[in-house]
């Protein structure tokens, strides 16, 4: 019964992934079939050299501070990495992100890599948590860039108002499946989980936070950057304003690392403020295949990691 169980398990999986790979797939076909023109191929395959190399950095910043950020949460769960050695799961994560849904691969890259070194329940919990903060501060941004969308394109509010009704209903639905087979463990679970927040020192609640808002500005900044050579007559603060939007789009579990959803969000958001729709789509694809150079990085870095967390017993029991 249980190897039925797991196997049917397993086919969900896989139905789930090949749904969302065959999603990007087909929206970006979409995307560039209806919307593409020879001045976005241009656009697309011309890329300066000063892009790639501050689009670097800043996304490797990103993935420091993120690593920051989740060694202050494992240090709460009494797990202590040398803070090298956090930096390098999080690239290692971002590779597995390249071939998994992006709701969950760079979670399933730190799972993998850490799991045998400390407590599983514990490296979870400190995943999801590491997420929950990651979501609570894009949320945040997310509501600013909205009101700000609202105030001054007041007549893209009832397209607005349809997509979150449809977002609403999708999730509703997902958790209405999740919590009529498994409600009790998973509400206990998160209940636990969150349970771990008033246990964090205000010193590393801050700093938690802040590197939470952080993040996301670095994203921006790529996407700033990016702009500034395809669209360099944009003002830098509109996209301050406008990305958080599409960011928090993106992050939705339906798609693989946010291709096709990032586009399409970006094609609707820029063209409030002018930008022709190649043009958006053309710096749209240009964010995500220079996000792809960091994460092969992070290929490297899924070698000779610790067995165990430095000062601890290596047993899952008691760590």
């Amino acid at each position: 019964m249980t190897s039925f169980a797991d196997t049917q398990r397993k086919r969900s999986k896989i139905l789930r992934i090949g749904l969302q790979a065959l999603f990007s797939i087909a929206s970006m076909a979409l995307l560039i079939w209806f919307l593409a023109n020879d001045d976005f191929y241009e656009k697309v395959t011309k890329i300066h050299w000063s892009t790639i190399v501050g689009a670097f950095a800043l996304t490797m910043f990103q993935a420091a501070a993120t690593a920051l950020r989740w060694d202050l949460i494992l240090k709460n769960y009494s797990i202590h990495f040398p803070l090298v050695t956090v930096f390098r799961v999080q690239l290692a994560s971002l590779f597995a992100s390249l071939f998994l849904p992006s709701s969950v691969g760079t979670g399933v890259g730190k799972l993998i890599l850490l799991v045998k070194a400390a407590s599983p329940v514990k490296i979870l919990e400190s995943v999801i948590l590491d997420k929950v903060f990651a979501l609570l501060a894009l949320a945040l941004l997310c509501t600013i860039s909205i009101g700000y969308i609202f105030i001054t394109h007041p007549e893209s509010t009832a397209i607005f108002y349809q997509q979150w009704i449809i977002a609403v209903i999708l999730v509703g639905l997902v958790l209405g499946v999740i919590l009529w087979r498994k409600g009790q463990r998973y509400l206990s679970g998160m209940a636990r989980i969150f349970n771990v927040i008033p246990t964090l020192s205000l010193p590393a609640l801050l700093h938690i936070s802040l590197i939470s808002l952080l993040a996301p500005l670095l994203t921006i900044c790529v996407y700033i950057l990016v702009a500034s050579h395809l669209a360099p007559e944009l003002q830098p603060w509109k996209f301050l304003l406008l990305l958080p939007t599409v960011m928090m789009v993106s992050a939705l579990p339906i798609s693989f690392n946010g291709w096709g959803v990032r586009e399409a969000a970006s094609v609707v958001v820029f063209g409030l403020i002018g930008m022709d729709e190649p043009q958006a789509l053309a710096i749209s694809v240009q964010v995500g295949v220079l996000s792809i150079i960091p994460s092969l990085v992070g290929a490297f870095c899924w070698y000779k990691l610790p067995a165990r967390p430095d000062g601890s017993s290596g047993n899952p029991a008691t760590d």
